[in-house]
């Protein structure tokens, strides 16, 4: 029933989007991307240690140009991203392609996005199966590999069929064995990702959710083996 204690302070408007833990000696840095596309990487020796509950330095430029934050990750230049946006197109790149900078720049345009649309997913990969779910309830799931790695910068190719008024909402790399969805109402249903056939990119996928006047809004993965509902 503890509150805990504050790790950050933040100011008025702003929210934590997201944690990593690294090792003070790590060769990994720093990889922030916006819901805009852009990104850039930073070297771990520009953040200094400091203690908790401090406001914290500025890890990149945020303008109107770039959007809100909405993805830190610890990467190396063996890595691969797969980045997927609202409408289902994705793209592959290495880690390498995206420059070291310092902290308080803009980055790079790391996807060209097409009006209106946005990053929903950012992942690190390397032979997993992928499992994309949208906000009408469909699902597909695809091998990472079907994804070929490209330059940045390009619009990506289509990871889903998607309908006009439909969006990915979730995005995961196979680690688990079950998904739980939560809709708009406060309905819940619990599966096996086993269910969801592994088909290529750019199909419609299937039903994950029937769904009535309604639309999910979490999408959470699970072992079932660890963890009672």
């Amino acid at each position: 029933t503890s509150m805990g204690v504050r790790g950050i302070a933040l100011e008025e408007g702003n929210e934590a989007i997201g944690m990593i833990c690294i090792e003070p000696d790590s060769n990994q840095d720093v990889l922030v991307l916006s819901e805009n596309g852009f990104g850039k990487r930073t070297d771990l020796d520009e953040y200094r240690i400091t203690n908790r509950g401090g406001k914290g330095v500025k890890t990149i430029n945020i303008t109107e140009k770039t959007g809100k934050l909405i993805s830190i990750q610890a990467v190396t230049d063996q890595n691969d991203l797969m980045i997927i946006n609202r409408s289902g197109l994705t793209i592959r790149t290495a880690v390498e392609q995206i420059r070291v900078a310092g902290r308080a720049t803009q980055g790079v345009r790391i996807i060209n996005l097409r009006e209106g649309d946005a990053l929903a997913s950012v992942n690190l990969i390397k032979d997993e199966d992928i499992v994309m779910l949208t906000k009408n309830g469909m699902a597909i799931r695809f091998n990472s590999n079907e994804v070929a790695a490209s330059s940045r910068a390009t619009i990506g190719i289509k990871g889903i069929e998607l309908k006009a008024d439909d969006e990915v909402v979730s995005v995961m790399v196979e680690e688990f064995d079950s998904i739980f969805m939560t809709t708009n109402t406060g309905y819940g249903l619990s599966y096996s990702v086993e269910d969801i056939p592994i088909v290529g990119v750019k199909a419609a996928g299937v039903k994950g959710m029937k769904l009535k006047d309604d639309y999910i809004v979490s999408v959470n993965n699970f072992s079932s083996s660890a963890v009672t509902f």
